[in-house]
C-alpha cells in the first residue's frame, strides 16, 4: 500500500542523520561520504526552501484551476459542485501517482502539495452531497468536510507516508465534536478524549518500533496529541494571545477547575515522559505547554495582569536556562543522563539563529516609531501664484 517502501525510508532518515554527524565532526568527511554512498536510493529530493516554493506555487496552480474550471462552466448547482470537486481531486491524487512511481519524487514539494489539494477537495466534494439534505446546511456540511478530511488525511498518510497529514487528520476528527450544538464543555471533553485515544494509539506503535521508521512518526503524532488535548481544555488560552480579543468560553465551575489542573498536569507527564524516553519532539511540545500554563495562570486564578508579568517571565526562564546549562555542564564530560547544554548538530545552530533572527525582526515591527508629520513649510499658503506670498510675507 506504501507507495515508499520501508527500506527507502529509513535510507532518507539515515541519510539526513549522517549528514548531521559529519557537519557536527562526528563522522570524518571521508566516513560521511561513505556512509552516504551505500546509503543512496533513486528518490529525487531537493532543499527546504525550494520546496517550500514549488509546495507553494503548486497550491496556486490547483486553486485556480479549479475555479477556472468553476468560472468558465458557470457552475452552481450543488451536485455539479460534487462531481467537479471530485473530479479535481482523483486528478491530483493521478498527479502524484504519476510523480511519485515514476519520477520518484520525495518530499519535493509539489507532490505534497497535490496530495494535501486531494484532501482538501474531497472533503469538499461530500460535504457538497450531504448540503441539501441538512435542516442546518452550515452544521452538516462541516460535519461531513470533517469526517471526509479525517479519513483522507489518513489515507494519504498511509500512501505516501506524509506524517502532517496523519496530524490533521487526527485534528479533523477532534473537530467533529463542535459541530453538535453541544455544551462547551462536553464538546471540549469530546474532542480531548479523541486526542487522548490518537495519543494512547501513537504511544503504543512508538513502544513498537522504537526511534527508527516509523516510529518517529507516530512519536511526531503523539506530542501533537499531546498539544491538542492541552489547547482543547486549557479555556484560557486566547489570554496567551491577547490582541485577538477573544474571552474565555463560559464553562461550568467543575470543569473549570479541573483544566486548571489540566493545564499544570499535562506539561509535566509529557516532560517526565520525554526526559525518560529522550523524546525531542515530546520535549519541546512540554516546554511549551509549561510556558503556556504560565502565561494563563493568572487569567485563571482571576488575578490582574501587570504590565510587569512579561519581564518577570523572562527573567525566570533565563535564570532557569542559565541554571540548568550549568548543572549539565558540570556533569562528566558535560552530560547527565545522556543530555548535555552543548550544540552538537549544525541543525540545533540554525534553528536557534533562526528564531533570533525572527525574535528581533518581530521586535522591531513592534516598537516602529509612528511617522511623523511633514514640518510645516514656508511657502504653505501661498495666494494667487504668489509663492508663498501669503505665509508671513
Amino acid at each position: 500500500m506504501r507507495r515508499y517502501t520501508a527500506e527507502e525510508e529509513q535510507r532518507v532518515r539515515m541519510q539526513a542523520h549522517v549528514g548531521d554527524w559529519t557537519r557536527a565532526g562526528l563522522l570524518a568527511p571521508e566516513q560521511g561520504a561513505a556512509l552516504e554512498a551505500e546509503l543512496r536510493t533513486d528518490l529525487k529530493r531537493t532543499n527546504d526552501l525550494l520546496r517550500a516554493a514549488l509546495a507553494l506555487f503548486t497550491t496556486v496552480i490547483v486553486a485556480a484551476s479549479v475555479l477556472l474550471v468553476f468560472v468558465s462552466f458557470d457552475i452552481r448547482d450543488h451536485l455539479a459542485n460534487a462531481v467537479t470537486l471530485a473530479v479535481a481531486a482523483a486528478a491530483c491524487i493521478g498527479f502524484v501517482e504519476y510523480l511519485v512511481g515514476t519520477l520518484r519524487l520525495y518530499r519535493y514539494g509539489v507532490e505534497e502539495a497535490l496530495a494535501v489539494a486531494s484532501i482538501l477537495l474531497v472533503a469538499a466534494s461530500a460535504a457538497e452531497i450531504v448540503r441539501p439534505l441538512a435542516s442546518a446546511p452550515v452544521d452538516r456540511w462541516w460535519m461531513a468536510w470533517l469526517a471526509t478530511a479525517s479519513a483522507a488525511g489518513f489515507a494519504v498518510y498511509r500512501r505516501y507516508g506524509l506524517v502532517y497529514a496523519l496530524v490533521g487528520a487526527t485534528l479533523a476528527a477532534a473537530l467533529i465534536p463542535v459541530q453538535f450544538s453541544l455544551s462547551n464543555a462536553v464538546e471540549r471533553l469530546l474532542a480531548a478524549a479523541i486526542f487522548g485515544a490518537a495519543f494512547a494509539a501513537a504511544r503504543l506503535a512508538c513502544l513498537r518500533h522504537g526511534d527508527d521508521y516509523p516510529g518517529d512518526d507516530y512519536a511526531t503524532l503523539q506530542a501533537a496529541a499531546v498539544a491538542g488535548a492541552y489547547f482543547t481544555l486549557n479555556v484560557h488560552i486566547a489570554d496567551a494571545i491577547p490582541w485577538l480579543g477573544i474571552g474565555a468560553p463560559s464553562v461550568p465551575g467543575w470543569f473549570y477547575w479541573s483544566s486548571y489542573a489540566a493545564t499544570w498536569l499535562i506539561p509535566a507527564a509529557g516532560l517526565m515522559l520525554a526526559i525518560r524516553e529522550k523524546d525531542r519532539s515530546l520535549l519541546t511540545v512540554g516546554i511549551a505547554l509549561a510556558l503556556c500554563t504560565l502565561v494563563t495562570n493568572k487569567p485563571y486564578l482571576g488575578w490582574r495582569r501587570d504590565t510587569w508579568d512579561p519581564m518577570i517571565l523572562g527573567a525566570l526562564l533565563a535564570g532557569g536556562a542559565v541554571a540548568l546549562r550549568r548543572w549539565l555542564a558540570s556533569g562528566p564530560d558535560g552530560q547527565r543522563g545522556g543530555f548535555t547544554a552543548a550544540r552538537i548538530l549544525a541543525r540545533d545552530r540554525d534553528i536557534l539563529s533562526a528564531l533570533a533572527t525572527a525574535s528581533v525582526a518581530w521586535h522591531g515591527r513592534g516598537h516602529e516609531p509612528p511617522p511623523h508629520d511633514a514640518p510645516p513649510s514656508d511657502f504653505a499658503g501661498g495666494r494667487s501664484g504668489g509663492a508663498g506670498g501669503g505665509a508671513g510675507y
